[in-house]
């Protein structure tokens, strides 16, 4: 059986899919991403674990960010969407180095 601790699902209007890595052992949950506040959360309570995981999945970061923006907005306002995203979860991880 494959299966990836960090999938992406839906092209460019997808969710970031998770292991909820809390439950594990006893019980195999998925946890839908659609918001870079939600990967925070997932960062920061241990839903995922360990650095690969967690750089894969916050490299996802950027781009649901840029989901949240409306219309068409300009160049350096997606830039600035992107940055404040990274810097935002470069605060989440709870244990060693931050991100």
């Amino acid at each position: 059986m494959n299966v990836q601790a960090v999938k992406w699902i839906g092209g460019l209007n997808g969710v970031l899919e998770l292991i909820d890595q809390r439950r594990l052992p006893t019980e195999f949950t998925k946890l839908r991403i659609r918001s870079v506040e939600q990967l925070y959360d997932a960062i920061r309570t241990l839903a995922v674990r360990g650095a690969p995981a967690i750089g894969v999945a916050a490299a996802y970061g950027p781009l649901l960010a840029l989901q949240w923006l409306r219309g068409r907005p300009s160049f350096p306002e997606a830039l600035d969407e992107v940055l404040r995203s990274c810097d935002y979860l470069a605060t989440s991880r709870p244990t060693a180095v931050n991100l």
